[in-house]
């Protein structure tokens, strides 16, 4: 005798199946969240991008990241000098951390990066200069004058080929995704965070060139 289906039952289904539905819409969010960034970088489209990146913390991290780049290059002219530390003054000092990330941190800024990520080894080899001005002068191409929005033609991602250069794409906790990959042969890290009703890039992990300490 088959067994009877009580409506409990049926409603049990229903809700185990909406929980799974949801929690896998969860997880592939952020997937979602990464192409529609790849897209809008590609067709500098700079209002979205606007929209979608959590600026001041980009902006930070762009910052620690300048600043790290310049204490290792500093250890190494300490160590060429056999330990004099006036030779790194100039480098720990020269306080262009935070005016080069403001440059990093822009629309323009992002959208010339994805199309020309060596910009970041032109950063590092120039670090020397100790001025962001003259940096983002040598390095950082003028965006072009602001005016209508330029018909961009739609390419789909290249899915393989964007697999093939990604080291890690997945949750690092309940609210923060990364994604670890090489763009152009340039290793780039991106943080999503989840803020409100949908995700945000909250970190760029610019990996500047290593220059050795004679500056070749």
């Amino acid at each position: 005798m088959a067994a009877t289906r009580t409506p409990g039952n049926r409603l049990n289904r229903i809700l185990v199946g909406l929980i799974v539905f949801f929690a896998l819409l969860y997880l592939i969010w952020p997937y979602g969240t990464l192409t529609r960034f790849w897209l809008a970088l590609k067709a500098e489209d700079r209002s979205t991008v606007e929209r979608m990146v959590d600026w001041s913390t980009v902006r930070e991290g762009f910052e620690l990241d300048v600043i790290r780049f310049l204490r290792r290059q500093a250890s190494r002219r300490i160590s060429i000098a056999g330990g004099q530390l006036g030779v790194s003054l100039s480098f720990e000092n020269s306080n262009i951390g935070r005016p080069l990330a403001e440059r990093l941190a822009t629309p323009d800024a992002l959208i010339l990066l994805f199309h020309r990520p060596r910009i970041l080894e032109c950063i590092g080899r120039n670090v020397g200069l100790g001025d962001a001005g003259a940096i983002a002068a040598k390095c950082v191409p003028k965006p072009p004058p602001a005016g209508g929005p330029t018909p961009a033609k739609f390419d789909p991602p290249n899915v393989p080929g964007i697999l093939e250069k990604t080291g890690y794409a997945f949750f690092t906790g309940l609210f923060e995704f990364r994604l670890n990959l090489k763009h152009d042969g340039v290793p780039m890290d991106i943080r999503l965070r989840r803020q409100g009703f949908g995700w945000k890039v909250t970190r760029i992990a610019a990996s500047f060139a290593e220059v050795n300490p004679d500056g070749g």
